[in-house]
């Protein structure tokens, strides 16, 4: 956004009058300090009579005419006070038009070597849609537009997409829970406190006070704050003695709800006036803050709000886990000319569109996994990697080289796959596909998570983001470890 400075001339300063009543003369009796008129004291005087001739007359005859004479030096002075102030005021004004307009900040580099934009495959073995909005898009709000926030990455600054913008923790670097300056959660109070509508919320876990407090007060304020929490790791964990936030917020008005289930309902997004969505793998508390790798995405669009909201209004209904119908075919949108498309587990079938996006790589594929055991998404990567394409993961190492784990099949097939350094967590659910195609969200790539936990994923055809999320994965890649062989048995032959 261009912010002009303008000039504004200070306010004119009224001239003396120089109309003169018929009866009586006014005298305007400024008071003059330091070149600075104050208000006048208008001094009523009788009007000059030369019949009258006694000395009493004579004397106030006298003292008129040196007041009359007063008075046309103070109108002098006043005409040549209200030239200078005329020709200050157009000098203020030339100067305010010369007043460049401040630039946008610029990108420290713009690749050029990423390839071609390509689309999200539309695969007919699943109910995939085409990639353009089948919906009417919402009107205009008067929502203000939130302050384009840095994304909190390392090094240098990537370009990004107007509509976009992301959010790194950064445990390395900024891991004291009484400094918010720079994580993710300092946008996200700033999104809070910039709503004036609206702020729905799917999130599992919660137990950060800066973020209950904004939220509180943006309830006093008038806008509608809803929650929608897992049962277990949401409300019953409130009830432990460093939690409580949920608690603070319900006694405050807000309506906090949670599933009711066995499953676990693992979103974590947030809506903001129908107009911006966040969302990825964040969960707003100490330690996914300040301990472990997550990511946040901020997406300005009215359409994807839309699909947000209504998966938010199912899940504050009631409707959960395998009880939800699917609308996948009105999850689709573009911004630009990039194609975005957002899947909800466990109705959308994610898995199964997620293994056939890994089939049709053609040069690389990346990933960051919290928990990697769906088996038709790694049967995927492996069949890639044997044709020859860039393939290159990062685990989390709690549970990698456990049965389920797709890490021993992929190291058995001598894929360039690691297990994080984080000696906290890395709660990623990341893949980038061709440095093109990014796909985010809190949907873990296992089967509980496709077919039973309630999550969400986004899929973004656009390089610019990618690239971002590419250097984030270079950064956890230069901590990772290498896989140790003694932790897995490879068959021979």
């Amino acid at each position: 956004m261009l912010v002009r400075q303008v000039l504004v001339p200070p306010p004119r300063k009224q001239p003396c009058s120089t109309l003169i009543p018929v009866s009586h003369f006014l005298l305007p009796h400024p008071k003059i300090h330091n070149n600075i008129v104050l208000p006048h004291v208008w001094i009523p005087i009788q009007r000059y009579n030369p019949l009258i001739t006694n000395k009493t007359n004579q004397d106030a005859m006298k003292r008129t005419t040196i007041w009359i004479l007063l008075l046309s030096l103070l109108l002098s002075a006043c005409a040549s006070q209200a030239a200078t102030l005329q020709a200050t005021s157009e000098a203020l004004r030339a100067e305010a038009s010369q007043v460049a307009e401040i630039p946008t900040a610029t990108a420290i580099s713009d690749p050029t070597d990423t390839p071609e934009p390509t689309d999200i495959p539309d695969p007919t073995a699943t109910p995939t849609p085409s990639l353009e909005p089948t919906f009417t898009p919402l009107p205009p709000t008067d929502t203000p537009e939130v302050p384009p926030t840095q994304p909190v990455i390392t090094e240098d600054v990537l370009p990004l997409p107007e509509w976009a913008r992301v959010y790194f923790t950064q445990p390395n670097l900024l891991n004291d829970p009484e400094i918010i300056s720079g994580t993710p959660i300092e946008a996200l109070i700033g999104l809070i406190d910039s709503s004036t509508v609206s702020i729905h919320v799917a999130s599992a876990q919660f137990n950060l006070p800066e973020v209950a407090k904004a939220l509180v007060i943006a309830q006093e304020r008038g806008v509608e704050v809803q929650w929608i929490t897992d049962d277990e790791q949401g409300l019953l964990a409130d009830e432990k003695p460093e939690n409580g936030q949920f608690a603070l917020m319900q006694d405050a008005g807000i309506e906090v709800r949670d599933d009711q289930r066995a499953g676990v309902m693992d979103n974590a997004f947030w809506i903001f006036d129908r107009r911006f969505v966040w969302t990825g793998s964040l969960n707003p508390t100490l330690n996914a803050v300040f301990g472990n790798n997550n990511n946040a995405i901020l997406i300005e669009s009215q359409n994807l709000a839309v699909m947000y909201e209504r998966e938010f209004a199912e899940m504050w209904e009631g409707e959960f886990g395998v009880n939800s119908i699917s609308t996948v075919n009105l999850q689709t949108t573009r911004e630009n000319d990039s194609a975005l498309q957002v899947m909800f587990a466990p109705e959308d079938g994610v898995g199964s569109l997620l293994a056939i996006l890994l089939s049709e790589a053609e040069t690389s594929i990346r990933f960051m996994a919290f928990s990697f055991t769906h088996d038709e998404m790694g049967v995927a990567v492996i069949e890639r990697a044997e044709f020859g394409l860039d393939v290159m993961g990062i685990f989390e190492e709690r549970g990698s080289t456990s049965e389920l784990s797709e890490l021993p099949k992929m190291f058995c097939n001598k894929l360039n796959i690691r297990v994080d350094g984080n000696p906290n967590t890395l709660n990623h659910k990341v893949i980038i596909i061709d440095e093109q195609i990014l796909i985010t969200g809190s949907f873990n790539f296992t089967g509980n998570a496709d077919q039973n936990n309630d999550a969400n994923l986004i899929i973004i055809d656009n390089a610019e983001l990618a690239a971002v999320y590419l250097k984030e994965f270079e950064a956890r890649w230069g901590e990772s470890l290498e896989t140790n062989p003694d932790d897995i048995l490879c068959e021979q032959g």
